[in-house]
């Protein structure tokens, strides 16, 4: 993130602690379900929702940059199969908003001159070639592995995302020395979609335990000086859940919020076919932000929401993890 947009996040958190503005300060914006992999804990492109058209997504960005929003997430589905995807990043970049998209990797070695302007580019790595493909339901491990270097060589900041479940969490030694080697952020998220956005999950979810191990070694590597991307403040979330949502507010809905590939806007996207969201062309911007007032949550288990939060709380620690790293 650059100084201007530091700057500029920064002075949206003033008037949003000081003078309690609800400002949509982060947004998550799914722009298609459609994707090219299957992956074993998604059911997203089996939602049957329509897709905005060119002019509806720019339109959405134009309203949210009136009001305040300094960062957007694009993401699905598969947002690299969208054939409008550099017209839709630029002209966010043209807003000054600061912009990353999440994508599988899978065609993003091919389009990456219409990735010129993204902030940030998050690769899923769920681990080496065997537990990675048999994660993401397609052979698609190496390809990642091109398109973090093809991004690198073009001046792209790329973090990687990988989802843990019984069957990987053996695999982030070799994720962190991967992020070593070339020269990228890793972190690291726990299986926390909701049922109809991810399915089934309990046989592929850790033990307790297990799942406690796999944090405190994030920790211990974080301390380390490792390439966790994840904040020590997020880590001790996960680390003392479910008691610390005693000591953790949700910020959903008053600084950040997710809009639907249809224009429906949610707290967040975990709540996406959970909450009664009001769409955005329907009854436009102010109001469906409004409706989100509604939202009954403290805290949840999800990297992005929960850096959010400890960001948009103005914790030092997630700042200054925030510091030297693109978000």
């Amino acid at each position: 993130m650059g100084l201007v947009q530091g700057l500029s996040l920064f002075g949206g958190l003033i008037k949003c602690n000081l003078f309690n503005q609800k400002i949509p300060l982060n947004v998550g914006f799914s722009i298609t379900n459609k994707c090219n992999s299957n992956c074993i804990y998604c059911r997203i492109p089996k939602r049957k929702v329509k897709e905005l058209s060119t002019e509806q997504v720019l339109e959405i960005i134009e309203v949210l940059s009136k009001n305040g929003t300094k960062r957007i997430g694009f993401t699905g589905g598969e947002p690299l199969l969208r054939e409008d995807i550099e017209e839709i990043i630029d002209f966010a970049h043209n807003k000054n908003i600061f912009t990353s998209l999440g994508s599988n990797g899978m065609l993003a070695e091919k389009k990456i001159d219409e990735l010129k302007n993204l902030d940030l580019l998050v690769l899923s790595l769920d681990g080496g070639r065997k537990i990675h493909d048999t994660q993401r339901g397609i052979e698609c491990y190496e390809k990642v592995v091109s398109a973090i270097k093809k991004a690198k060589e073009n001046g792209i900041n790329v973090w990687t995302v990988t989802t843990l479940t019984k069957y990987n969490l053996n695999e982030i030694n070799f994720i962190l020395e991967k992020a070593q080697e070339l020269n990228f952020w890793a972190s690291f998220q726990p299986l926390h979609h909701n049922p109809k956005l991810a399915g089934n999950t309990e046989k592929i979810m850790p033990s307790e335990k297990d799942y406690k191990n796999a944090v405190r070694k994030l920790i211990q590597a974080k301390i380390e000086g490792k390439k966790v991307a994840n904040s020590m403040h997020y880590l001790n979330h996960l680390l003392y859940w479910p008691d610390s949502i005693k000591t953790t507010k949700c910020l959903a809905g008053r600084q950040f919020c997710h809009i639907d590939s249809n224009g429906d806007i949610f707290p967040c996207f975990n709540s996406m076919e959970e909450f009664k969201a009001l769409n955005f062309f329907e009854n436009g911007f102010e109001k469906a932000f409004e409706n989100l007032s509604g939202l009954n949550c403290s805290s949840c288990l999800s990297a992005n929401c929960m850096e959010y939060n400890f960001i948009g709380s103005m914790n030092f620690g997630a700042l200054m993890n925030l510091r030297n790293k693109s978000f």
